[in-house]
């Protein structure tokens, strides 16, 4: 599961890479390499929630 959540994270952060601050990037970035799972849980559900 964990390897499943990474990866979805991996690729939506690279689809939303260009739309987002330099700011963002980098907490988005440091929250998927050394985040806790509650924390990777929460930024997938941000990402499956944005709206266009």
């Amino acid at each position: 599961m964990k390897k499943k959540l990474t990866l979805y994270l991996v690729i939506i952060t690279s689809a939303l890479h260009a739309q987002q601050s330099a700011e963002q990037k980098f907490r988005n970035l440091g929250i998927i390499n050394e985040g806790t799972l509650a924390q990777k849980d929460s930024l997938a559900d941000a990402f499956f929630t944005k709206k266009d």
